[in-house]
C-alpha cells in the first residue's frame, strides 16, 4: 500500500469516526423532535428537507470534492498559486450558489405548497432552513481546500460542531416555543433553524481555522513556481463546474429518492378521493424519515470505509495495469456486500425492538424500517459502484443510473401508493428505486472492465453469516427480553451479539480477503489471528 493510499484511508477513518459520532448527535435531534411534535411534526420537516438537500447537495458535496480534487492535483505539481486561486474562484461560486438557493427556499414555498399540494405548516420548515445554504456554500469550500491539502481533521471536528449545535439550538427552540404556546408547525420551524445556526457555527469555525493558515499558505503560494502565472478565472470555474456537476448526482440518489416521496405522496392520496389529506401525508412521512435515521447510521461507516478504495482504482486505471484495476473493483463491490448484508438482515429482525429503544413515544413505522432496511444493502452497494466508476473517471454513468431508477420510482409511487399499501407502497419503490440504480452501474462497470465475482466468496458467505447472525438476533433479543424484561438492554445485546456472531463466522469462512482486511482498524492483526486458527486446524 503506497504512502499516498495509506494517507487516503487515514484521512477516511477520521471522517468515518467524525461522520458517526455527528449521526449519533443528530439522534438527539431527530428524537426528542419526534417526541414533543409527534408524527406530525417530524413529517412536516420531512417534507420539506429531501427538496433542501437536492438543493444543496452541490455546496455540501459537489463543490467540496471538485476543489479537493482539483487542489490536490495543483500542489502534487508543486502550483500552490493556482491552487490557493482555485479555493477563491469555488468560495465566491459556493457563496453566489448559496445565496440563489436561500432566496429560492424562502419566497418559492409557496409554490412548493402549490404544486406538490402540501400542508401549509411546511413553510415554516421552509424559511427556517433558507438561509443555510449560504453558510453551507462557505463551509463546503473551505472543507474541500482542507481535503485537497489532507487535512481532515477541521472537516471532521465543524460536522460535530455543526451536529452539537443544532440539537441544542434547534430542540430548545422547540421547547420554548411550544412552552409559548406555539403551534406544532411553528415548533419544527424551530428546530429548522436550530439547523441553520449549526451550519453558520460551523462555517465560522472553518473560516477560523484557514485564518490561521492562511499567511503561510500565501508565502508558499507566492515562492511557488507558479506565482507569475496568469491565473484564467473562467476556465478555473468551468473545471469546477464540469467536476462539480457529475459528482453532485452520483451523490445526490438518497435525495432524490426522498424528494419523490415528498412531492409525490400527499397529492397522489390526495387524488384517489378516499377522505385523504395533506396531514396523512404528512404523518406517513414522519415515520419514514424516523426509519432514514436508522440507516443512516450504517449508511456512514460503509461509505467511509469504500471511499479508501478511490485512489487505488484511478492508479491502477492510469498504469493501465487491469489485474489490479480487477483486484480493486472486486474488493470494492465485495466489501459493499459484506458491510450491507449484515445490515440489512440486524435492521429488518430488530425493527421493533429499535424503534422502541429510539423513539418509546411512538414507534410507529416500524414496517417503514423493515423495507429500508432492505434496502440498505443495495444503497451500501451502489454508492460503492459509484465510488468505482468515480475512480474509472466516468462520472456521468452514475446520472444516467439516476435517471433510470428516477423514471421507475416515478411509476412504482403511482402504481403502488393508490393501493392499500399507501406510504408502504413509497418504500417499496424506493427498493425499486436502488436496484435499478445498482444494476445500470454494475452493467457499465461489467461491459467496460473485464473481472470476475466469485459466487461463494462474495455472495455465499456474507449470507451465511448474516443468516446465522440474524436468527440468534431474533432469538437472543427474545431469550433477553423474557430474563430482563427490558426492551433496550435485549436490543443492546442482540445487536452486540449478532456483530459477534456475523465476524466470527465470516473470519472462520475466510470471507475477508487481506486486501479487505487491510481496510479496516487493525485489519492485519485480524488477518494473523484468522491465519493462525486455520493453521491449528490443518
Amino acid at each position: 500500500m503506497t504512502r499516498q493510499t495509506q494517507r487516503f484511508i487515514k484521512g477516511a477513518v477520521i471522517l468515518s469516526f467524525a461522520g458517526l459520532a455527528s449521526k449519533v448527535i443528530s439522534a438527539f435531534y431527530n428524537i426528542p423532535l419526534a417526541y414533543y411534535t409527534g408524527d406530525q411534526g417530524v413529517g412536516y420537516y420531512q417534507q420539506v428537507y429531501p427538496i433542501y438537500a437536492f438543493l444543496t447537495a452541490a455546496a455540501l458535496v459537489g463543490l467540496p470534492n471538485s476543489v479537493s480534487k482539483l487542489i490536490a492535483e495543483e500542489t502534487a505539481a508543486g502550483h500552490y498559486k493556482r491552487a490557493h486561486n482555485t479555493f477563491k474562484a469555488t468560495f465566491w461560486l459556493a457563496v453566489l450558489f448559496g445565496a440563489a438557493v436561500s432566496l429560492l427556499l424562502y419566497f418559492g414555498g409557496g409554490f412548493f405548497i402549490q404544486v406538490a399540494h402540501w400542508d401549509p405548516g411546511s413553510l415554516h420548515v421552509m424559511r427556517g432552513l433558507a438561509f443555510s445554504p449560504v453558510f453551507i456554500g462557505v463551509a463546503g469550500a473551505v472543507r474541500g481546500y482542507f481535503q485537497g491539502m489532507q487535512v481532515m481533521h477541521p472537516t471532521g471536528i465543524s460536522q460535530i460542531i455543526e451536529n452539537f449545535i443544532k440539537v441544542i439550538v434547534g430542540i430548545g427552540l422547540v421547547v420554548t416555543l411550544l412552552g409559548a404556546g406555539s403551534s406544532i408547525p411553528e415548533a419544527v420551524g424551530g428546530a429548522a433553524l436550530g439547523a441553520t445556526v449549526g451550519f453558520a457555527v460551523a462555517a465560522v469555525y472553518l473560516v477560523l481555522a484557514y485564518g490561521k493558515v492562511r499567511k503561510g499558505l500565501l508565502e508558499r503560494a507566492a515562492a511557488s513556481g507558479d506565482s507569475q502565472a496568469r491565473f484564467l478565472w473562467l476556465p478555473a470555474i468551468g473545471r469546477i463546474i464540469a467536476i462539480a456537476v457529475p459528482v453532485t448526482a452520483a451523490s445526490a440518489a438518497f435525495s432524490v429518492m426522498s424528494m419523490i416521496d415528498s412531492l409525490t405522496l400527499s397529492s397522489i392520496l390526495m387524488s384517489q378521493g378516499a377522505g385523504h389529506t395533506a396531514a396523512d401525508g404528512v404523518e406517513m412521512l414522519g415515520q419514514m424519515r424516523k426509519a432514514y435515521s436508522v440507516i443512516n447510521v450504517p449508511l456512514v461507516l460503509s461509505v467511509s470505509l469504500i471511499i479508501s478504495l478511490v485512489p487505488g482504482i484511478s492508479a491502477a486505471k492510469a498504469r493501465d495495469d487491469g489485474e489490479e484495476l480487477a483486484s480493486k473493483i472486486k474488493e470494492g463491490i465485495g466489501l459493499a456486500i459484506k458491510l450491507g448484508t449484515p445490515a440489512s438482515v440486524g435492521i429488518v429482525v430488530l425493527a421493533l425492538p429499535i424503534m422502541k429503544l429510539l423513539y418509546p413515544a411512538g414507534y410507529e413505522g416500524v414496517a417503514y424500517l423493515q423495507v429500508f432496511g432492505a434496502t440498505l444493502v443495495f444503497m451500501v452497494l451502489g454508492q460503492s459502484l459509484s465510488g468505482i466508476l468515480q475512480g474509472l473517471s466516468r462520472y456521468y454513468v452514475p446520472i444516467a443510473a439516476l435517471a433510470w431508477a428516477t423514471g421507475v420510482k416515478l411509476v412504482l409511487n403511482h402504481l403502488l401508493i393508490p393501493t392499500g399499501l399507501q406510504g408502504l407502497g413509497a418504500a417499496l419503490g424506493s427498493l425499486g428505486f436502488y436496484i435499478v440504480f445498482v444494476f445500470v452501474n454494475y452493467h457499465y462497470i461489467r461491459r467496460n472492465v473485464d473481472f470476475h465475482l466469485e459466487i461463494t466468496q462474495e455472495f455465499l458467505k456474507p449470507l451465511l453469516a448474516a443468516g446465522v447472525m440474524g436468527v440468534c438476533s431474533g432469538l437472543g433479543y427474545k431469550a433477553m427480553v423474557a430474563l430482563t424484561g427490558s426492551n433496550a438492554l435485549s436490543t443492546l445485546a442482540a445487536i452486540g451479539l449478532g456483530a459477534l456472531l456475523y465476524a466470527l463466522v465470516l473470519f472462520w469462512s475466510r470471507g475477508f480477503s487481506e486486501d479487505e482486511l487491510s481496510l479496516l482498524p487493525k485489519g492485519r492483526k485480524l488477518q494473523k489471528m484468522v491465519d493462525s486458527v486455520h493453521k491449528k486446524k490443518e
